[in-house]
């Protein structure tokens, strides 16, 4: 199981990630093979799952004995979506047209730690009520003992807001804030709002930003929890933003409902609205892998396990960085495959006597090169390229001049003709 944490936390998504750390046999010791850990995995019960969970727990408050603990815990709670690229087990349809998994999960905001979670299927609820209490009561028990208070917040989105699990989140002694749908009922609460009762709102550095307010909504929440209110945030929307028909007068509304007292309502929904990170934090984890589950049970288990032993294993835990330092391949040019030849387009024939000058040219003496030398190169077709010759295929005699073409050495050496080499 120790083998399992590191891969898991190293990125892995199958059991044969387990070479990245078996490659490396003086930084993680003996590591257990391929079979070993699936048959690990495969003999986990309940009561196995709650001591790895109690282990957990223990560490954590070993952790935060040692350094400092958050001086506020809050909990966000949220559903993602994990792709299965095959048939496996309570793997199913998505919503949004996909296939695979709707897990849902549980993060502590300070410390961005991953408290709990519970894979479920694509086609699970968003706003599933027994889910949600489920996650809570799982991340609650790996607090250490006394740390959720009167003062931890659960933070969720809309799926969150059903009151079976706000009032079992009032019942253990917590706050909440969640969003809110935006019914008729709502909709005419926003914009009975007067003018001069909405307020700045704050940005995520707690200045007031421009374009935004925030107002306290007079609703009836008796079917709520005590003590539940709700708070109304108008923005304009960005430039270029494509307006939706519920946007009145040129502002969008969003709604939360929370439990929280105080009477500065922008410094409460910016905590509300501060729970975006936990949106990049289920796809970051799903880039690195960390999301999938670590076993697939498939319906054809050994074509896919073949298919695992054969492909590529990192050199180095952090893969980016081994991308970086692994050297390019260059291929011998014996090893290239020959590219298929072309067919060549045949060159017009010169005539005859434009023949017969080239060959005197290549041929004859150096006078030849002379005579020759301005005349069939007037030619568009089938003219050769003026005659240029190194030292070593120079005739004896001659010298090059401008031009490239070639003189007898009496005539190079009259003052009136420029000579070179």
């Amino acid at each position: 199981m120790r083998d399992l944490a590191v891969m898991l936390a190293d990125g892995g998504d199958a059991l044969t990630d387990l070479g990245a750390l078996r490659d490396q046999p003086t930084l993680f010791g003996h590591v257990a093979s391929d079979p070993t850990a699936y048959r690990c995995l495969e003999r986990l019960d309940a009561g196995m799952l709650a001591q790895i969970r109690g282990a957990r727990a223990a560490a954590r408050a070993c952790a935060w004995g040692i350094a400092k603990a958050p001086r506020r815990l809050v909990l966000d709670i949220d559903a993602t979506l994990v792709t299965a690229r095959s048939d496996k087990e309570r793997a199913a349809g998505i919503y949004k047209g996909g296939y695979g998994f709707h897990p849902l999960l549980c993060f502590e905001a300070t410390t961005g730690e991953a408290l709990a979670g519970i894979l479920r299927p694509g086609c699970a609820g968003a706003n599933t009520a027994a889910d949600h209490i489920a996650v809570l009561e799982r991340a609650l028990a790996q607090l250490p003992h006394g740390a959720a208070g009167s003062g931890t917040l659960v933070r969720c989105d809309s799926g969150g807001a059903s009151h079976d699990f706000l009032d079992a989140v009032t019942a253990r002694g917590l706050a909440f804030s969640v969003g809110c749908e935006l019914s008729e009922r709502v909709r005419e609460a926003c914009l009975a709002v007067p003018q001069d009762a909405w307020l700045p709102a704050l940005d995520s550095e707690g200045d007031p930003r421009d374009g935004a307010w925030v107002a306290e909504l007079d609703l009836d929440l008796s079917a709520w929890p005590a003590g539940t209110r709700a708070i109304c945030r108008r923005e304009r929307p960005r430039p270029g933003a494509q307006l939706s028909f519920s946007d009145a007068g040129g502002h969008r509304f969003q709604v939360l409902l929370t439990n929280q007292k105080g009477t500065r309502i922008a410094r409460l929904e910016q905590v509300h609205r501060s729970r975006a990170a936990i949106e990049d934090w289920g796809p970051r984890r799903q880039g690195l892998g960390a999301a999938q589950p670590a076993v697939p049970l498939l319906c054809h288990e050994r074509g896919v396990a073949r298919a695992r032993a054969h492909r590529h294993r990192p050199a180095l835990l952090d893969e980016a960085a081994a991308r970086r330092q692994r050297p390019r391949r260059r291929q011998n040019r014996a090893s290239r495959p020959r590219r298929p030849s072309r067919a060549c387009k045949p060159y017009r024939q010169a005539d005859e006597p434009t023949a017969a000058a080239q060959t005197q040219a290549l041929t004859g003496p150096a006078s030849a090169c002379l005579e020759t030398g301005g005349d069939h190169s007037r030619r568009r077709l089938g003219a050769p390229r003026p005659l240029q010759c190194g030292p070593s295929l120079r005739p004896r005699g001659c010298a090059i001049v401008g031009g490239g073409r070639m003189r007898s050495s009496e005539e190079a050496a009259r003052p009136f003709v420029k000579a070179r080499g």
